[in-house]
């Protein structure tokens, strides 16, 4: 009797065995990519990929931030965060999936940064009265210079009377025209009375994330 006991004992643990072993074949892998570094104010995405066999033909996403806001992909596989009011931090997402076997592993999670914010643009060239050919030497000059920083954007602020600023943007933008230039590398805004009592110009170089210059 003893036997035949141990041998249903023995028999039990096997078939637990057996199907632990089974179950855990089941499991689907689960990885999270993206993340990467990004600058401020920029949106930082995240994909939960599956991989593997699971339980349910449709699985349900439900993800967690640890800084930031998801902006767009709650209940999917993938969500968009934004960074707005972030700087120099570490995000990270994690994602719980249901839809899998029992006894799997059904989180996953991966980090992303967000780099510091830059302040404040470089200022890169100003000049008042000049004549046409002039300018557009400027505007080159200041092309060349975007053209060693591509991420980078140009800003120009016209300072003068209402009739001079809206002047010398019809110059800048003739000059960027006459000379093929992107006009989308370049933000023109005017920036009100120039204590000089002339026209002026200043022209700044702003990289990405960085706080617009303010007349």
């Amino acid at each position: 009797m003893k036997q035949i006991i141990f041998s249903l004992i023995l028999a039990l643990v096997f078939s637990f065995s057996a199907f632990s072993q089974n179950t855990s074949s089941l499991c689907a892998k689960i990885e999270v990519t993206g993340g990467g570094v990004v600058q401020p104010r920029e949106a930082m995405n995240f994909t939960a990929n599956v991989t593997g066999t699971t339980k349910n033909s449709t699985l349900e996403y439900e993800w967690k931030v640890s800084s930031g806001t998801i902006s767009s992909g709650q209940g999917t596989s993938s969500i968009t965060v934004d960074t707005t009011e972030l700087e120099d931090t570490n995000i990270t997402a994690e994602v719980k999936i249901k839809g899998l076997y029992d006894n799997c592993v059904i989180t996953a999670s991966e980090v992303g940064s967000v780099m510091p914010r830059i302040h404040c643009g470089r200022a890169f060239d100003e000049f008042g009265k000049l004549s046409t050919n002039e300018i557009k030497a400027r505007i080159q000059n200041l092309y060349v210079e975007l053209g060693n920083n591509p991420n980078s954007q140009g800003y120009i602020i016209n300072y003068g009377t209402d009739e001079e600023m809206a002047n010398r943007e019809k110059q800048i933008q003739k000059a960027i025209s006459f000379l093929k230039l992107d006009s989308n590398r370049v933000t023109v805004v005017k920036g009100g009375d120039n204590q000089n009592g002339e026209v002026w110009t200043k022209a700044w170089i702003v990289p990405p994330g960085a706080e617009l210059p303010q007349p």
